[in-house]
């Protein structure tokens, strides 16, 4: 038997031209708030960055791990309202 996973996926461009990708399960609640968490982790750390130009690849250690808090934050909490149901 095969197994149909629908997926959604949300894209965000900012003012400057980068792009931010979410992909995600159906159903799955929140993804203006994680992009929303991402980009304001962007202007933050990346934008403000002395040594970032645009059009440069992102290599941004404390938005990599900022990012991957956000990822893992709203992760678990999806988790938990499984485990809830």
């Amino acid at each position: 038997m095969s197994r149909l996973a629908l997926n959604i996926v949300l894209l965000e461009q900012s003012l400057t031209g980068t792009k931010f990708v979410l992909t995600a399960e159906t159903g799955t609640g929140e993804m203006d708030a994680v992009l929303a968490k991402v980009y304001e982790a962007y202007a933050d750390y990346v934008l403000k960055n002395p040594f970032y130009e645009l059009e440069m690849p992102i290599r941004v250690d404390l938005f990599s791990s900022t990012v991957a808090k956000i990822v893992a934050h709203y992760s678990s909490a999806k988790s938990a309202r499984k485990e809830f149901r």
